[in-house]
């Protein structure tokens, strides 16, 4: 297999269980694999370093800044980043590497993802195409370096759209997607008793004051 002038970048933490088959979605495809390893204490780099000399540690402080940090290191012009419970499907691999050939017209290609939950697609709520901006031009593309999570991206136009089978994605236990439930606290020391019960008597006749001028 001819080997597609792109570099893959992967960001990890704790991925052995994963990792494996990311890599091997692209192992043979993509010119170069950098992995960048926010301190696993598993064996996640031991696994990186089976398809790639390019794996790196860096402790994450701020997503966007360790995101950047990571194409940094990417010696092509165009960066795929992948996330490690993401599979790159024969169809999109085959679809980027026509695109390259040809000579895209864009700076970065938003590309469809299957949310999975357990074994279930979430196809709902959200949840599919769930698109992102995964496949851009490494001089063109940066994260804001200011929010600690979900930084936003920023890229000049023209972006385009990449219509392939999308990333499998997200393959989570049903547990990851139950918000905790919040801790139970005690009502302010100063509140006199019976305070709360005079609220709500007051929230309940005012509504109903509201409801009947309508």
């Amino acid at each position: 297999m001819t080997k597609t002038k792109l570099s893959v970048v992967v960001i990890t933490k704790n991925e052995e269980n994963r990792l494996r088959e990311c890599l091997q979605s692209v192992a043979g495809w993509a010119d170069e694999i950098v992995v960048v390893d926010d301190c696993s204490t598993d064996r996640t780099l031991e696994i990186a370093k089976e398809f790639t000399p390019s794996t790196h540690k860096r402790t994450m402080d701020i997503e966007g800044k360790h995101r950047n940090y990571a194409y940094s290191l990417a010696r092509n012009e165009w960066v795929l980043s992948l996330d490690a419970d993401e599979r790159m499907t024969p169809e999109l691999r085959d679809e980027i590497s026509a695109l390259l050939n040809a000579g895209p017209s864009c700076n970065g290609y938003t590309i469809p993802r299957k949310n999975f939950m357990g074994d279930t697609w979430v196809r709902y709520g959200g949840m599919y195409p769930s698109a992102q901006l995964r496949f851009f031009k490494k001089d063109k593309f940066k994260y804001d370096e200011f929010a600690e999570v979900h930084p936003q991206a920023y890229m000049p136009d023209p972006r385009g759209a990449r219509g392939a089978p999308p990333l499998p994605s997200s393959r989570s236990p049903a547990r990851a997607f139950r918000s905790p439930r919040p801790p139970r606290t005690s009502p302010a020391p100063s509140a006199p008793p019976g305070a709360a019960m005079r609220r709500r008597r007051r929230r309940t006749s005012t509504g109903s004051r509201r409801c009947a001028r309508r």
